[in-house]
């Protein structure tokens, strides 16, 4: 009921998507005030069918309510040599789930969870893998690589750029993309991270 007891204040809310990088969840609400029995000349029943088309059409217009898309993750605007030799660029990644994972062949936690990257990769096709690797010569890339049997795009970083444009103090990281644009950086020197953990934030970008 209204504050002046005149009739019916329906207040609908409408929340958007998962915030994006630098963007706060939003909520929109609508009010619509209808009449009350008590004031309207109106039959109770024909009121209750007003009230309820007019709530069901304020349902359809709020379905339409759209919340600008993120911007693109600038970050992703770099281009990288592959150790099979080709070029990768970053920007390819936009709009898409994705997983970067920052590593070096001589890290023991990198090597520890290269079993489960390597698993969870193959697990998720929907989702772009780019292994980022720096600190070491191409041939122990390379070696790292064939090791693990890891078989999608890896970057051979050997100026740290890229690390560098991510910020990434040390290895191993991972950065996880959402199709919107936003991102998650999780960073963790003193362990790997366990593969059933790897499995949950990879499943979560497509949900």
């Amino acid at each position: 009921m209204n504050p002046a007891g005149s009739g019916y204040v329906f207040l609908i809310p409408v929340k958007s998507p998962r915030p994006a990088a630098g963007r706060v969840e939003l909520e929109v609400r609508t009010m619509v005030t209808i009449a009350s029995p008590s004031t309207s000349r109106l039959p109770h029943t024909v009121w209750r069918v007003a009230a309820t088309i007019v709530a069901a059409l304020m349902l359809l217009v709020l379905a339409g309510v759209s919340v600008p898309k993120a911007r693109a993750d600038d970050r992703l605007q770099f281009t990288g040599t592959l150790l099979s030799g080709g070029t990768f660029n970053g920007a390819s990644l936009a709009g898409r789930p994705a997983v970067l994972w920052f590593w070096t062949p001589w890290c023991p936690f990198c090597n520890a969870e290269a079993p489960g990257v390597h698993a969870v990769a193959a697990a998720n096709p929907n989702v772009a893998f780019v292994g980022i690797a720096a600190h070491a010569d191409p041939g122990a890339m390379s070696a790292f690589a064939g090791k693990y049997g890891l078989n999608f795009p890896i970057i051979n970083d050997a100026d740290g750029a890229i690390w560098a444009r991510y910020q990434v103090p040390w290895q191993p990281a991972y950065v996880f993309y959402r199709p919107d644009g936003s991102s998650t950086f999780v960073n963790n020197p003193t362990s790997a991270m366990p593969e059933s953990e790897l499995a949950e934030r990879v499943s979560a970008l497509t949900r």
